[in-house]
């Protein structure tokens, strides 16, 4: 992960991929770094006009010492997926 944001930033004024995705990068992580990991992401994004994709499980959310999952605001997600008919599917299709 830090190497792909280290290469976005480096060429963040040229004509170069202004995105990433990374799945499970969440994945065994303390809550409190994965809170700080995110930290850093937003910051690298903002900084430098990265678009940040992540996919993750509920489980491997971070949580905080009441045990209640992190909630991210609702302007930086941009779909939540989830089983519980085709509103939660990637292209909110029925299943072929």
């Amino acid at each position: 992960m830090a190497f792909d944001l280290a290469i976005l930033a480096e060429y963040s004024e040229n004509h170069f991929f202004h995105f990433v995705y990374h799945d499970g990068a969440l994945e065994g992580l303390d809550d409190r770094k994965k809170v700080r990991l995110l930290e850093l992401v937003d910051g690298f994004c903002r900084e430098f006009g990265i678009q940040y994709i992540l996919s993750t499980i509920q489980h491997e959310l971070p949580r905080n010492a009441e045990g209640e999952t992190k909630e991210f605001p609702q302007s930086v997600v941009i779909r939540e997926l989830h089983d519980e008919g085709d509103s939660g599917r990637l292209f909110r299709m029925a299943p072929f």
